[in-house]
């Protein structure tokens, strides 16, 4: 989905979150109100390196993240890795998830796939269930497009991201 290349941000992926750019102003603090909001099985759709698994206490969790090199990283930070999937094809059954939430990458999905991808996230949900969608927006697509381009080159994300 779009032209970020994760496998290769997965290695410093934390270390940037934390440097709170303006993409991931107050991260730790969403992470954490996404967290006091999930309970019972809890499926975290595009889970990264689980820096959400800090905050939450729940009774069972599923990961879902599509890029390897953050399936890696996850595994090595938590001792268990998250599925390969992503957005349009959740590896659950029917009704069985609790709380389904997503943050920081549901911009990633395209427009045209997003109903899909949210008729999937309540597939999986169990009847009055929850889904707790926290993520960034773009001014527009050829922002997006733009903020994209950077990131996915490496170099310094957080002046790309801020050469407005």
């Amino acid at each position: 989905m779009g032209t970020w290349d994760f496998d290769s941000w997965a290695e410093s992926y934390d270390e940037d979150v934390t440097a709170e750019d303006w993409i991931h102003k107050d991260y730790w603090k969403v992470l954490k109100l996404v967290a006091e909001r999930a309970k019972g099985l809890v499926l975290d759709v595009g889970c990264g390196t689980g820096n959400i698994l800090r905050f939450l206490n729940s009774e069972s969790y599923v990961g879902v993240e599509p890029s390897a090199g953050m399936r890696e990283r996850f595994g090595e930070k938590h001792g268990f890795e998250p599925l390969d999937s992503h957005f349009l094809a959740l590896p659950l059954q029917d009704g069985v998830a609790d709380t389904v939430i997503t943050t920081y990458a549901f911009h990633h999905v395209p427009d045209e796939e997003k109903e899909d991808a949210i008729k999937e996230m309540l597939r999986v949900l169990k009847p009055g269930g929850r889904i707790v969608i926290t993520d960034v927006m773009f001014e527009s697509e050829d922002e997006k497009a733009r903020i994209g381009r950077g990131w996915s080159k490496g170099g310094d994300r957080g002046r790309v991201l801020h050469d407005r």
